[in-house]
């Protein structure tokens, strides 16, 4: 047998042994979230959903209508590499109790909105530039995906106005200032409402047709109508909140990741009282109301703490196999041109 052919037959077994190195993983340490809920005043804390990585943006909702699977939310999937690296970022949905968990939406960054009267979802896909975000929406399971706005936004938190037929988002567009915008739910209308600091939540009273949000840090939450008018401070001094409305029964619920916290006020901002404590960087909060099996709870994303799981990635054994092949490959090249030299 020739050297080259020799060659190439040893490039035939450390390329095996690479491909067998591929894919056997490495033992890491990944940040999971919980989902969990309790009832309005803060009592009967329950697990609903454990290793699931919640987006940092706390995306979580509720479909209103109560629906067999009303329980929506974002998450990292540390199981799914991109091609550049990183978990690839979805959109799941399950039952209030957590059962029949399905993946809807494929890449979907940032909060999440709810249309239950078309029973559409609306997210926010983003890039590594500023602005560069899009809104886009989908039906409730995922078919007919659309983008509708943007490309060159920044969209920190997001609100649907169903009645309105209004898509209210806070971010930047067009300029480096943050402010608060609408659009119509199909993209068109582009307008600007007023100014603000970068906000951490925003929900609607639809009935009421008020905006309430949370910005700055230390952040507000505020309230206004849907122009902007009659604005008004409801609460200060908190640590970047989550926040989801009950506007049929006077009550807010809002999260706040230090000092990791649960805590409830009137829609007016009095009565406020904290209601669960000693949660690890709890994000993204949602009101579900009476009328289902699991109604009338609270549901919010909390993180245990750090979890050893298999990622996958290429083992030690196949990064070796791989310097030697192409160590081998060189050498091929060389005892080529060599014979090529002595012929």
């Amino acid at each position: 047998m020739s050297g080259f052919s020799r060659v190439r037959r040893y490039v035939v077994v450390f390329s095996s042994l690479l491909l067998l190195g591929v894919g056997e993983g490495v033992t890491g340490y990944a940040p999971f979230s919980e989902i969990l809920r309790a009832n309005p005043d803060g009592t009967n804390v329950e697990l609903v959903l454990t290793r699931e990585r919640a987006l940092a943006t706390g995306s979580i909702e509720v479909d209103p209508d109560l629906g067999s699977t009303p329980l929506y939310w974002g998450l990292l999937d540390p199981f799914d590499q991109s091609p550049w690296g990183g978990p690839v970022p979805k959109i799941r949905r399950a039952g209030a109790y957590g059962f029949g968990i399905q993946t809807i939406v494929p890449w979907a960054e940032g909060p999440l909105a709810i249309d239950s009267v078309a029973d559409k979802i609306y997210w926010v896909v983003g890039s590594d530039c500023e602005p560069c975000d899009s809104i886009h929406r989908a039906d409730l399971d995922g078919s007919n995906a659309e983008q509708i706005f943007g490309s060159d936004i920044t969209v920190n938190a997001l609100a649907v106005d169903p009645v309105g037929g209004k898509i209210y988002w806070q971010g930047i567009h067009d300029s480096f200032e943050e402010k608060m915008w609408s659009v119509n739910l199909d993209g068109t209308d582009l307008q600007e409402l007023f100014p603000t600091e970068t906000a951490s939540s925003l929900d609607i009273d639809v009935a009421a047709r008020m905006l309430y949000w949370a910005e700055g840090n230390p952040s507000t939450i505020r309230r206004s109508n849907l122009d902007g008018s009659g604005m008004e401070d409801l609460v200060e001094g908190l640590a970047r909140p989550q926040l989801t409305l009950d506007p049929d029964g006077d009550r807010m619920w809002w999260t706040e990741g230090s000092p990791g916290t649960v805590s409830r006020s009137s829609l007016d901002g009095s009565g406020v009282t904290q209601l669960i404590s000693g949660l690890n960087w709890p994000g993204g909060i949602s009101y579900m109301p009476a009328g289902g099996t699991a109604g009338d709870k609270i549901y919010f994303v909390a993180n245990p703490g750090e979890v050893e799981v298999p990622v996958p990635a290429v083992s030690r054994r196949g990064a070796l196999a791989l310097v030697l092949l192409l160590l081998i490959a060189a050498t091929a090249v060389l005892l080529r041109a060599d014979r090529r030299t002595s012929a």
